[in-house]
């Protein structure tokens, strides 16, 4: 006699971001934030047709801790969802050697009943823009009262004396440093 095993139907698991209204998106491209802001969104793994246990995590898991990036390994049956969230912060990167960055995601179903492997990813690339920045203004104090054609004009014989101040606008996430110098006398 002929004897053949006719396995269980087993659906594909899907994988989805918030950062879409795509159902079906593969990648996710052109996502611009700037240095100091935060990128966050939600990713979701289903396979509600047989409710398998999922696991969602993303690759190379291990360099998200340099850049201070949190996506916690999520795992469960029918739907799974994980938060990824990052602080950009102008420490943990430098634009000058990387500012694309591409996550891809993953969720996996192979607890099913017949150990099949089947995953289903989305990449999602980030470009890190450099942080707005103000220009820094020097006013220049003469006495009590602001010299605004930047012009100082002294008596021959008297003694040189006005006072130069700096201020810069950006005071968030940190104060900038400022330097104050001479550059020709």
């Amino acid at each position: 006699f002929r004897f053949s095993v006719k396995l269980p139907g087993n659906a594909d698991p899907t994988i989805d971001t918030d950062l879409t209204s795509d159902l079906q998106e593969r990648k996710v491209l052109n996502l611009q934030r700037r240095v100091n802001e935060t990128l966050a969104f939600n990713v979701t793994g289903t396979d509600l047709i047989d409710n398998d246990l999922l696991v969602l995590d993303v690759k190379q898991r291990d360099s998200l801790d340099l850049f201070g990036i949190s996506f916690p390994v999520a795992s469960g049956n029918g739907t799974v969802t994980s938060r990824f969230q990052w602080d950009i912060a102008c420490a943990k990167i430098d634009l000058r050697k990387k500012n694309k960055f591409t996550f891809q995601f993953i969720v996996v179903d192979n607890a099913n009943k017949c150990r099949f492997y089947k995953a289903d990813t989305v990449d999602v690339q980030v470009t890190v823009l450099p942080p707005l920045n103000a220009q820094p203004q020097l006013t220049i104090l003469q006495g009590n009262e602001v010299v605004n054609d930047k012009t100082v004009e002294f008596v021959l014989g008297e003694p040189i004396d006005f006072l130069l101040k700096g201020v810069d606008a950006d005071i968030l996430p940190e104060q900038d440093l400022l330097v104050l110098s001479l550059l020709d006398a």
